[in-house]
């Protein structure tokens, strides 16, 4: 004997409903993987935000020290002035925006190293900025850091030295160029 037909409606009803069960189940599974990406963001962010909470006390501490260190140091010049035959009440002094200098190693380092990039790229023209990233990265300065553009400056003044000296020659390039193009300067040998 054979099993009874089912109806096409009801095949249809059946087809529907597991799909449908299949959807719910992507959907929780989607949602599972969401909410555990949620949950290791969020220890993530914890411990950063711990970190950040034990930076920020000890950078407040130094800081501090700092600037009681500044304090006493002022004091002792509002002393030595109110000592001098001219009298200036120190309060009438303004202050003066200081920058902090990223160190860029011994005097005279920065044009060997300006000259020993130039000789790498071999009479090819390379731009201040090219130059300013070799020696940086050479030297573990982000490039990415508030500190190289202050650097690039450095690298292009010592360039402007060098072409003043003839040891290097800023070459001509595309039209519209925001930068420089320098190549070494063959320097005849001497005895």
């Amino acid at each position: 004997m054979r099993a009874p037909t089912t109806p096409q409606s009801l095949k249809w009803l059946i087809n529907r409903r597991a799909r449908l069960a299949g959807e719910i189940a992507k959907l929780d599974k989607i949602e599972s993987d969401r909410i555990t990406l949620d949950k290791a963001r969020i220890d993530d962010l914890t411990e950063k935000l711990a970190q950040a909470g034990r930076s920020m006390e000890f950078y407040s501490g130094v800081n501090a020290t700092l600037r009681k260190a500044l304090l006493d140091e002022m004091a002792a010049v509002d002393l030595l002035m109110g000592q001098h035959r001219i009298k200036v009440n120190p309060e009438f002094i303004g202050s003066i925006k200081t920058r902090d200098k990223v160190p860029v190693g011994k005097h005279g380092t920065m044009i060997g190293d300006i000259l020993a990039y130039l000789r790498l790229a071999n009479g090819v023209p390379a731009t201040y900025t090219q130059i300013a990233a070799h020696i940086a990265h050479s030297r573990g300065i982000e490039y990415s850091s508030s500190a190289f553009p202050d650097f690039r400056k450095r690298v292009q003044k010592g360039l402007d030295n060098l072409s003043t000296k003839g040891r290097v020659k800023e070459v001509g390039g595309p039209r519209g160029r925001l930068e420089g193009r320098y190549i070494l300067v063959e320097m005849p040998m001497t005895k």
